[in-house]
């Protein structure tokens, strides 16, 4: 048995779900046309992002490390 609570809340088929409109949100299949290989661009978005945000965090961090260290050492 299904729960149409959670069928609404996970699809956009007919517009009736406030946060998909709230975020002007389409559904993967629309119109007999299927956009699910949308979701693999997503997927690579949120990789690419991952792997520049780490590595300008490691970098933050490395040139902090080193500015303190520096200031420490001139301190003494």
């Amino acid at each position: 048995m299904t729960n149409p609570g959670v069928s609404l809340a996970t699809q956009n088929t007919d517009g009736t779900n406030w946060l998909a409109n709230f975020f002007l949100l389409e559904p993967f299949y629309k119109d007999g046309v299927s956009y699910y290989n949308y979701r693999y661009f997503i997927a690579a978005g949120v990789l690419v992002n991952s792997a520049v945000t780490l590595m300008f965090e490691k970098w933050l961090i490395v040139k902090l490390t080193q500015r303190y260290d520096n200031q420490k050492i001139e301190k003494k």
